[in-house]
């Protein structure tokens, strides 16, 4: 069992937000995805999202690649395989705020 912060009453332990007021319980923590980010890439950004989902390094993630391609091989055939089938992430669009009304008042 945990309870809330907000309301202190006693809340189910897997619960995202509390039953009786309504607050987000922290420590929730969001399911990572495995994407190919659109800033930070070399190539395909393979090695940054992968690099990104296991919490490494970027280099380290690199230099595992460049090894794993130049001694067996099979670094080219799974950079490509992870090209086709990691998605790329999702376009950020920024919508601008609205912009109020300014009606000219005449006397």
């Amino acid at each position: 069992m945990q309870y809330c912060n907000h309301c202190g009453r006693t809340i189910q332990y897997d619960a995202n937000f509390c039953a009786y007021c309504g607050v987000r319980i922290t420590g929730f923590v969001g399911r990572r995805r495995l994407v190919r980010p659109r800033a930070g890439r070399g190539i395909g950004g393979v090695c940054a999202g992968l690099a990104n989902f296991f919490d490494l390094d970027v280099a380290l993630m690199r230099i595992v690649w460049v090894i794993m391609a130049i001694f067996t091989g099979v670094g080219f055939i799974a950079y490509l395989v992870a090209w086709l089938v990691i998605p790329n992430e999702p376009d950020v669009i920024v919508v601008p705020p609205p912009v109020p009304n300014q009606q000219t008042v005449s006397s």
